[in-house]
């Protein structure tokens, strides 16, 4: 299983709705590692949960459970509040 580690800049409580809004910022990582996809924020609610990753050439993109990630044969396997499992093992958290 892999991580990847990142701090989380804000957590933002959305009374109107009753959700959670998680944002973060990546933390360096070694030049030799495949770049992973890093979360920027998490939000939803109960179990649907939906995911903003910034991918390794910069895009962004909103993913939900099932999600193919751009450009590669991963899915994204579930979404809670700390963090991201992908159908090959990676685990990505804040």
């Amino acid at each position: 299983m892999t991580s990847l580690k990142t701090s989380i800049k804000t957590i933002t409580y959305l009374s109107d709705t009753g959700c959670l809004e998680i944002q973060g910022a990546s933390l360096p990582t070694s030049k030799n590692r495949k770049e992973l996809p890093v979360i920027m924020e998490i939000n939803g609610k109960d179990k649907r949960l939906n995911a903003v990753l910034r991918m390794a050439d910069g895009r962004q993109t909103s993913v939900t459970t099932g999600s193919q990630l751009p450009g590669t044969s991963v899915t994204v396997k579930s979404i809670s509040l700390s963090g991201v499992t992908l159908s090959d093992g990676t685990t990505l958290t804040f």
